[in-house]
């Protein structure tokens, strides 16, 4: 089985063989030879879909990874399964991928803007709404992490919507390749990777090790709105973001005065307030 997602992810239609079948119940369970349904993980949810068997349509009920296999559970083939070897076409819903993929993105903006914006930043994971709506960010800092932080997070945020930057995918052999070969390395320390890992690199603003889909530019990501509901759980922060369907407040450019991105080690103003709509 090869998970051509990783490499593919606005491939929403394919056909290919069955190498595997599994009998549950009044389900059946699959392992395609190419896949292009995403599984679970990283924080992002799984696709939604469908597989076509002949002339019957089975929407795909779960995608389970197991033993190095990703399975997709079909509802209702039990009685009927599609045998190893025959040709079945698989379609992923392309407006739930497309709307994962900028939900997905902007934790990674969210995230690098925290990097940027506060001292000893240390980002612990990230998680999406079943709904591909609400974006979770996790992270230790040694910075004060109140309402005019979020604001500068918020500021810079948008500003790396708007610089409509490319994100592209490459391969690198271990994290320390990748802590060499890109600037703004980040990497949460405790998932244990090893060996060659995919990364998501957002062009000179953030690098990161990801199996999600994403968009193809920043500008992609669209309007959205943080939400100061800070939460504190021992050390690790968390606060969130929403989708929406404009933008609905603005910092003003003076909330970027001084600020240059290409500095390393230049932060933002700190706005003062917080704008109208967050809370």
């Amino acid at each position: 089985m090869t998970n051509i997602f990783l490499r593919e992810p606005k491939l929403y239609t394919n056909l290919t063989a069955v190498r595997r079948v599994s009998v549950v119940g009044t389900d059946a369970a699959v392992v395609l030879d190419q896949n292009i349904v995403r599984p679970e993980g990283g924080g992002q949810p799984r696709d939604h879909g469908s597989v076509t068997v002949g002339d019957q349509v089975f929407p795909i009920g779960q995608v389970v990874k197991s033993e190095g296999e990703t399975w997709l559970r079909l509802s209702g083939a039990g009685s009927a399964p599609p045998e190893e070897g025959e040709l079945v076409s698989v379609s992923v819903d392309r407006e739930r991928r497309a709307t994962l993929s900028k939900s997905h993105s902007l934790t990674h903006l969210m995230m690098a803007a925290g990097k940027k914006c506060l001292e000893d930043f240390d980002s612990k994971g990230a998680a999406i709404d079943e709904a591909g709506q609400i974006m979770t960010i996790s992270f230790r800092t040694s910075s004060v992490v109140d309402d005019i932080a979020i604001n500068m997070i918020d500021a810079v945020v948008r500003h790396l919507v708007a610089k409509d930057a490319p994100v592209t995918f490459t391969t690198v052999k271990s994290l320390e390749e990748g802590a060499k070969r890109f600037p703004r390395w980040r990497v949460d320390s405790t998932l244990g990777l090893s060996g060659k890992i995919r990364v998501v690199d957002i062009a000179g603003i953030d690098a990161n090790p990801c199996s999600g889909s994403h968009v193809e530019t920043t500008g992609e990501v669209g309007p959205y709105r943080m939400f100061h509901d800070l939460v504190l759980d021992g050390d690790i922060y968390r606060f969130s973001a929403e989708r929406t369907r404009t933008w609905m407040y603005w910092f003003g450019e003076e909330a970027l005065i001084g600020f240059d991105w290409d500095g390393l080690h230049t932060r933002p103003n700190r706005p003062e307030g917080t704008p109208p709509h967050v809370r």
